[in-house]
């Protein structure tokens, strides 16, 4: 398996985001999630899609408590420092996409916006203070998809080649972290902050952006 996408939690509809699109990032279309009760913004890559994810019912919300995806428990941790990141998977190969479990402990999501039988396998082993990790065996790389997103941007950034998570948490990380991150090109390690670190195309022109305060997010290309 192999990244596909990472959200980050924001506030009513993400704000935050407007330092990415000044940044020179070309905006590509928002999603609102019925039935799950949160809504997006989005930005996409070659390979990868990032993604600002907020409440937008909180009644939807609410009555998901209790199920695989944990949003609302997430949600509700963020001021007593939970991880405002998840981690989404897709096959590496889209011909291997319904041929195993990738995440070693996991629970099916059927949300009310995917058709039957389409699902999600998500991690039951980790805890609010990591990153929600997601499988879905549906999707293939974004440049593969006729979706007429923008994949190009300002500063020629292309693909992300690496990407290092820190999760602020002093217990041991879960079985599933571990797992994820033997894919090759993850890194989850922890520290004093939640942070997402993104690296664009081998990183190899030694250039970084930090877009904190606004969000936990740094570029490398």
């Amino acid at each position: 398996m192999e990244l596909d996408h990472i959200y980050i939690c924001t506030s009513p509809k993400a704000p935050e985001g407007d330092c990415l699109v000044q940044f020179g990032l070309q905006e590509g279309s928002s999603n609102v999630h019925p039935g799950q009760g949160t809504a997006n913004r989005r930005f996409f890559f070659h390979n990868f899609m990032l993604e600002l994810l907020w409440i937008a019912d909180t009644q939807e919300l609410a009555a998901l408590e209790g199920s695989p995806i944990r949003l609302k428990e997430r949600f509700d941790a963020l001021p007593q420092g939970g991880s405002p990141f998840g981690l989404i998977f897709r096959p590496e190969l889209p011909e291997n996409a319904r041929d195993n479990a990738p995440l070693p402990e996991h629970a099916m999501y059927l949300p009310a916006y995917l058709p039957a039988p389409l699902g999600m396998q998500v991690a039951t082993d980790n805890g609010t203070q990591e990153p929600n990790y997601v499988y879905l065996d549906f999707i293939t790389r974004r440049d593969n998809s006729a979706t007429g997103e923008p994949l190009d941007h300002a500063h020629g950034l292309k693909e992300v080649t690496m990407a290092r998570v820190t999760a602020a948490t002093s217990a041991p990380l879960s079985r599933t972290a571990g797992h994820v991150a033997s894919q090759g090109t993850l890194e989850i390690t922890s520290g004093a902050g939640h942070l997402l670190e993104l690296y664009f195309d081998g990183a190899t022109r030694g250039m970084s952006r930090d877009f904190r305060p606004h969000l936990p997010l740094i570029f490398h290309w």
